[in-house]
């Protein structure tokens, strides 16, 4: 994401305004679907397999 010459500039923004959220860098630019498909794919299944178990925990 550092590569991304949008995103990378606003990173030290992102990551102090949401401090408790995992950050994953990858070597990627700013198509990450097509730069880093396997290791984005990977972190949304982390998201949601997080986010199932939270649901489930509550219920």
């Amino acid at each position: 994401m550092r590569r991304d010459p949008i995103l990378g500039r606003i990173l030290p923004v992102m990551t102090a305004m949401f401090p408790e959220a995992r950050l994953t860098e990858t070597e990627a630019g700013h198509f990450l679907q097509e730069d880093v498909p396997a290791e984005i794919a990977e972190a949304i299944e982390r998201v949601v397999a997080t986010v199932e178990a939270e649901e489930s925990a509550t219920r």
